[in-house]
């Protein structure tokens, strides 16, 4: 559900019942990857680095948002057999997203995370394409 306010005397009222309801404060959660490196290879820390698809592997984790950083992030879609209407079931395995290609010298991944659902991430893996010195 989308954030509901608490009330002056302390009640929550919810459009639609629920056997279970967790309540909290909002938070945001940010993870940034270093700079892109190749292992064992000259520095291309001077060549422009344009990411077009991240890998991501989870365990027991709900949806979230991934991109080249907080300004282009894109949702990791994993709805794949829930009724409508019924909260999307934690994934484990690899979801992938694709992002639009921005070119930049400073390239990372960023992953955001802003509902109180788990998100255990493993590992990732980014498709980047390295282009000519600036």
């Amino acid at each position: 559900m989308p954030q509901q306010v608490v009330s002056a005397t302390g009640t929550l009222s919810l459009p639609t019942p629920g056997g279970v309801v967790h309540a909290g404060l909002p938070y945001l959660s940010q993870i940034e990857s270093l700079n892109f490196n190749i292992q064992g290879q000259p520095p291309i820390r001077n060549r422009s680095k344009t990411t077009t698809r991240l890998s991501v592997v989870v365990d027991q984790s709900a949806p979230f948002f991934a991109g080249p950083d907080f300004q282009h992030l894109r949702p990791m879609q994993q709805r794949e057999f829930e009724v409508y209407g019924q909260p999307v079931a934690l994934h484990t395995g690899v979801l992938p997203v694709t992002f639009d290609a921005l070119s930049s010298d400073d390239a990372s991944i960023c992953i955001q995370h802003s509902d109180p659902v788990p998100l255990t991430i493993l590992s990732w893996l980014a498709d980047v394409s390295i282009g000519e010195p600036q």
